[in-house]
């Protein structure tokens, strides 16, 4: 090779290498400045940093509204910075001005939050995505950045049992990062609210942990309230709680949460509910030390000859197991594989809560102490036969009373099936009765509607009576004269002094986030009754308060008596009304099927009126519906089914003389 070319090849070396060393300087200059090299094929994909006062960090995602078209980013009020996370070509704009975003941009200075940019991301392939983007300020209230192992939520959502390894960062409300690291676990957790698509969640640690200054412990739950569109059902429940009543309860906090980086709402942060956590003597964990080989996950279940005791086969019970026990009802599907749990003497069927680790022993005596009760509560004089003892020497019935007024006298839809319905007993050198609570799950108070066969249960002036033990307690006039007290004292006051305050501070606390929150969640129909604004949800909640107040004063403090009306479709209850004695029927409804024809309401023949809504109620009344079956349907023309349908007359019919009744509906007169 003569000179010229050797001179030419080491320029050209040189120049290559010069390249080489100036890509990975720029490559490594934009790595420090936060830049990502990649291929970028939505803005989905575009991390946004946000930077607390503390100086730590997360990353997050814009979450796309698919009804409207809108990417949104919603930043925690304390974040002093939001950056891109990566190089790319990125440029928003508004009214004609272009604004050019990378790495080194600040979000939060040069755009405004609640305006909708229009943006343009130029992708690796040479094309252009063009939509809409806003960011949202929430709260200064705490954020939540979970991160599940497998980077999704699809496994933890398909069953209850299902769990996996996680990692949390936890800012409280002045965005200071009180607590990071990994997870044992992550669940999703709910009866109903399992299937809703904003989850529960269950944050499982390895140690205790105080997360908001409410005291430690190594299981938080996170509630999602979706069946709640105003959001502050629960968290107003518990602040009349607080001030109102001695009953055990929840102490949460409203808290953002972001999810494998995307922001999922504003939920209920709060600890579990485990007996040490209410003050309770803590059996669990008695168990756990006498017994070494529960860590290794060696439990053998015992189930007695009568199938109604449920429990585990621990080698040592301790010799004092008179309490603490926290008893959850739970329904009949459930209870077969349920372990530790009982039948109690009235059929009501418990799982222990607490301890979850129960012995033979613990089961059976935590049952004894449920079954002598019983026997004193559906005595005809209160007093157990057996032991003398009256009820209230085994329940202490001023909490049932505050238990009875939340749940019933705040109307709680899920109360007809005694859903979150809890009792507890700790051990004897501290309380030797059984309590009512703690108070937990009571999203579906003040009126919430429920999937329209069930709306009967949020009439202001319908008493259910379906909390256990309602049916005898409220027979006796001293758990009457309670229930007077209470309501005089406690209820009424709150609703006529303290309730509109509560809702507005409440909202005062955490708007933004709950404006978020209904962004993120527009989809959600089935929220119940609620409006989008907190002015809409005070005025609804106060309102139907004071209808129910009423109703409760009528109850309890004058005596009236109410009776209850029952209307049956098809062996199930369609509606029920509580009527006062000797008043006329406020509704009379109509039911709907797919495959019959409601033709009217059977009544028997010695109610001698024409028609449903003159009959004056003096006792408790059923009513069946009459339906036409498809056959029928498809034997008449459409002239002689539209004639039914129209007419508006026929309320009910003998149903002896079924003949009779096809003529009456054929020959009834109708609108021309």
């Amino acid at each position: 090779m003569n000179l010229r070319n050797k001179l030419i090849s080491l320029i050209t070396v040189s120049v290559l290498a010069f390249l080489i060393v100036f890509v990975i300087m720029s490559v490594n200059s934009d790595s420090e400045k936060g830049g990502i090299t990649g291929q970028i094929t939505s803005l989905s994909e575009i991390g946004f940093v946000m930077s607390f006062p503390d100086n730590s960090s997360v990353v997050t995602n814009a979450w796309f509204d698919e009804i409207n078209g809108i990417y949104y980013i919603f930043v925690p009020k304390a974040v002093k910075s939001v950056n891109v996370d990566r190089i790319c070509d990125l440029t928003v704009e508004r009214a004609g001005e272009h604004i050019s975003i990378n790495f080194e941009s600040d979000i939060l200075e040069k755009l405004s939050p609640d305006i909708i940019y229009t943006y343009e991301l130029r992708l690796e392939d040479g094309n252009v995505e063009k939509a809409s983007f806003e960011y949202k300020v929430l709260d200064d209230i705490p954020s939540l950045f979970l991160d599940t192992e497998s980077g999704g939520i699809e496994y933890i959502s398909e069953s209850k049992g299902n769990e996996e390894p996680g990692a949390l960062h936890f800012y409280d409300e002045d965005g200071m990062e009180r607590w990071s690291g990994n997870l044992e676990s992550v669940r999703s957790r709910g009866n109903t609210s399992f299937y809703a698509p904003k989850k529960n969640y269950v944050l499982d640690f390895d140690n205790s942990v105080n997360l908001f200054g409410n005291g430690k412990s190594e299981k938080w739950f996170l509630m999602s309230q979706y069946s709640d569109g105003t959001m502050i059902r629960s968290a107003l429940a518990y602040s009349y709680i607080e001030d109102h009543s001695n009953l055990a309860y929840i102490d949460v906090s409203f808290a953002d949460l972001y999810v494998n980086g995307v922001y999922e709402g504003m939920y209920l942060l709060g600890k579990s509910r485990s007996a040490s956590n209410f003050g309770l003597t803590d059996l669990e964990e008695i168990n756990r030390k006498n017994n070494p080989e529960i860590k290794d996950g060696y439990m053998e279940t015992i189930v007695s000859d009568d199938g109604l005791v449920h429990a585990w086969k621990l080698p040592h019970t301790p010799v004092n197991h008179t309490g603490g026990y926290m008893l959850e009802v739970i329904e009949a599907p459930d209870f077969e594989t349920t372990f530790p749990a009982f039948v109690s003497s009235h059929g009501i069927m418990y799982e222990l809560k607490s301890p979850d680790n129960a012995s033979l022993d613990e089961v059976l005596y935590i049952k004894s102490q449920v079954d002598e009760m019983e026997k004193a509560i559906y005595s005809e004089d209160g007093i157990n036969p057996e032991t003398g003892k009256r009820f209230d020497e085994y329940i202490d019935i001023s909490k049932w009373v505050q238990y009875f007024l939340i749940k019933e006298g705040m109307s709680d839809a899920d109360i007809s099936q005694n859903i979150s319905v809890y009792m507890s007993k700790d051990a004897d050198d501290k309380c030797v009765k059984l309590q009512m609570g703690p108070v937990w799950d009571v999203d579906t108070l003040f009126g919430v509607v429920r999937p329209i066969e069930y709306t009967y249960m949020s009439d202001p002036e319908f008493l259910q009576r379906t909390l256990i033990y309602s049916d005898a307690l409220l027979e006796f006039d001293d758990v009457r004269y309670e229930i007077a007290r209470c309501l005089d004292e406690e209820l009424i006051p709150w609703y006529e002094n303290e309730m509109k305050d509560d809702i507005n501070g409440l909202y005062d606390e955490m708007i933004d986030s709950y404006l978020s929150n209904n962004i993120r969640w527009s989809d959600n129909d089935i929220a119940g009754t609620f409006f989008s604004s907190p002015e809409g949800n005070a005025m609804m909640m106060h309102d139907y308060m004071g209808k129910r107040c009423n109703f409760l004063r009528s109850v309890f403090e004058y005596g009236d008596t109410w009776h209850t009306v029952t209307f049956m479709s098809k062996e199930s209850v369609y509606k029920i009304y509580s009527i006062k004695d000797g008043e006329h029927l406020k509704y009379i409804p109509s039911p709907s099927d797919y495959l019959a024809l409601f033709v009217g309401w059977d009544v028997s023949p010695e109610i001698n009126v024409d028609s449903l809504d003159e009959v004056i109620v003096t006792e408790d009344m059923t009513f069946d519906a009459m339906w036409m079956e498809g056959k029928w349907l498809l034997e008449h023309d459409a002239d002689s089914i539209k004639k039914v349908i129209e007419n508006t007359d026929i309320f009910m019919f003998d149903t002896d003389d079924m003949e009779g009744l096809y003529e009456a509906i054929i020959t009834a007169p109708h609108q021309s």
